[in-house]
């Protein structure tokens, strides 16, 4: 039999009609990956419930102990305004001193439980009135003269507020506002610690986070100072986000790097810290191959620690890595981007409150005209 000759454009046709099939089959794959993710997205969905309509823009987030707070534009008020609930389904106490509240002003509030304390001015109010619009008690700054950092930090526990002067000694002083008190203990003598900290704040009842240039230190509030920052030897940590717990800190390094840390391994030298993005590589965690990294650390995601665990926003949503366990828990998805890369929801902002309820906010640019919802999340149960 004479063999078959097949010309070059034969070929090309044939060539085509198999790339053809291969494509089909990859977009049928891709189908079937992105339903794998809406219906997994669908039923994280379940677990939210609207919180904020989002309609009164709100422009700032945070909790505080067991309240969560946030300041939005109310359309009958039109400037800035505090808010908070104690729980959820309670009702919401609104602060009318805080009228023209600015998102920067905001972030240098001492929130808890029983008190929103202004960091800048010393002045306490009772977190749970809204009236009287008078502070339930005005601290004498003049005892912090000359440090730079106070007015942007204070930190609030039950009904005291904790504040860093830089006095001799220099040390954390202790305010307890009772009405008409002016009056502050020194709960804490610095030492040859700077008096003058980037940020600090509570990682269980007796002791303070404190972070000072480069170091972290963990500051009893009673008993003597330690030796040594977490982070000494290594100066590694840089601005960004640290969060942290009864356990241990995340934090950035100069390197861009998160890296977490247990207190209880900070005698050594040089500290042992851990890749986040090490452990959430190393959890087994994937929703599919079309989607196998939406549960990497966003670049310059949010993050909180809750319970040992750290919960962050990923690339396609809000999860939780376990510290001691080691799991990664996806909490919510974000929507898939349509064709113009849009996604909605698109789940930022994670703060979460004692009792366990996470609140985020949908910064989808489907809401861009400022209706952008705050969902709570019930956690319980849900951690790994």
């Amino acid at each position: 039999m004479a063999p078959v000759v097949v010309s070059g454009y034969e070929k090309l046709v044939r060539l085509v009609a198999v790339a053809g099939v291969v494509v089909g089959l990859l977009a049928g794959c891709s189908a079937v990956y992105d339903a794998q993710y809406e219906d997994r997205e669908n039923q994280l969905a379940q677990s939210r419930r609207t919180f904020l309509t989002g309609t009164t823009n709100v422009q700032f987030l945070s909790a505080g102990e067991h309240r969560v707070y946030w300041v939005d534009v109310p359309q009958t008020v039109e400037m800035p305004e505090l808010h908070s609930v104690a729980e959820p389904g309670s009702a919401q106490v609104d602060y009318p001193w805080s009228e023209d509240l600015s998102t920067a002003a905001a972030a240098g509030l001492g929130l808890g439980d029983q008190l929103v304390v202004s960091c800048s001015n010393g002045q306490a109010f009772d977190a749970g009135a809204s009236e009287p619009a008078s502070p339930y008690g005005q601290l004498d700054t003049s005892v912090f003269a000359g440090n730079e950092n106070v007015g942007t930090l204070c930190v609030v526990s039950g009904g005291a507020a904790y504040f860093v002067s830089p006095n001799a000694p220099p040390g954390i002083e202790e305010w307890q506002p009772v009405a008409g008190s002016a009056t502050t203990t020194q709960a804490l003598a610095l030492g040859s610690i700077n008096p003058n900290p980037n940020g600090f704040g509570f990682a269980d009842a007796g002791h303070i986070l404190y972070q000072e240039g480069n170091n972290v230190w963990l500051l009893p509030l009673s008993g003597a100072l330690p030796e040594s920052p977490l982070e000494g030897q290594q100066n590694e940590v840089t601005a960004g986000t640290i969060a942290f717990d009864d356990e241990g800190v995340a934090y950035v390094e100069t390197a861009g790097d998160v890296v977490y840390l247990r207190y209880s391994d900070a005698t050594f030298d040089p500290a042992p810290v851990t890749s986040v993005a090490s452990l959430i590589s190393a959890s087994g965690y994937r929703i599919n191959f079309e989607h196998a990294d939406v549960q990497n650390l966003a670049p310059n995601g949010a993050y909180v620690m809750f319970q040992h665990h750290l919960v962050y926003e990923g690339n396609g949503g809000i999860f939780a890595l376990g510290m001691d366990t080691g799991n990664v828990v996806d909490l919510l998805l974000d929507g898939l981007a349509d064709s113009d890369g849009n996604q909605s929801p698109l789940y930022k902002n994670p703060v979460i409150t004692d009792d366990g309820t996470l609140f985020v906010q949908d910064q989808s640019l489907a809401n861009a005209a400022n209706v952008q919802p705050v969902y709570a999340v019930d956690l319980n149960g849900r951690l790994r």
